[in-house]
């Protein structure tokens, strides 16, 4: 199963979007953020994320895409 989220920069901390009731922040990188929503979401039936190319204005808002891979929902 795979599901989209995005990560914002936000006020010195990245955050996720919200995937079914579930966001995380961390202070670390974009891609540890995504990481970590991945684990809360999918738990032991994580696998893991691939970063997806930006839209058109992601940059400009410090927006970045990533695909989170995992078996099952917690």
């Amino acid at each position: 199963m795979e599901i989209e989220c995005t990560v914002k920069y936000s006020a010195g901390a990245y955050v996720t979007s919200t995937v079914r009731g579930k966001r995380v922040s961390c202070t670390h990188s974009d891609g540890e953020a995504a990481r970590r929503l991945g684990i809360k979401v999918f738990g032991d039936g994580f696998s893991h994320i691939r970063r997806l190319h930006g839209e058109y204005g992601d940059q400009d808002v410090g927006i970045t895409r990533y695909v989170i891979v995992g078996e099952g929902v917690r």
